[in-house]
């Protein structure tokens, strides 16, 4: 498990929690429920690693910070939370591994990386 966070209310997936892996994995774990014995969602979310993640404000999408060695591999990905975790844009924004993240409102977030950088990085407006 490379980073976890809780889904806010009112969002698609409230109290749920959404997580990223080593494995290329990200799963959505409804924590509501007792003993989990599965995801209720996942998807493969590689070929890089995602490090750090953050949920939207509204709960509704998570963005994702991943791992690399060049711009074109260090990205912010943005997955829909109401449509089982489907990958909604693909940002390359760094040169080296984006290390943390946070939501700055809905369609913004800012970046830390280790290239020495913090970033403001604009997300596109949901299809």
């Amino acid at each position: 498990v490379t980073a976890i966070r809780r889904v806010p209310q009112p969002g698609a997936a409230a109290g749920a929690a959404v997580q990223a892996s080593e494995d290329l994995q990200l799963r959505l774990w409804d924590t509501r429920q007792g003993i989990l014995k599965g995801p209720a969602a996942a998807v493969r979310a590689g070929p890089n690693q995602l490090i750090c993640l953050d949920v939207s404000p509204d709960g509704n999408y998570v963005a994702c910070g991943s791992k690399g060695f060049s711009r074109e591999n260090c990205e912010v990905k943005v997955f829909d939370l109401r449509a089982s975790l489907q990958e909604l844009h693909s940002l390359p924004c760094a040169d080296q591994t984006i290390e943390a993240l946070r939501h700055v409102g809905s369609d913004r977030c800012l970046t830390a990386s280790k290239d020495g950088h913090v970033r403001a990085v604009s997300l596109p407006s949901p299809k």
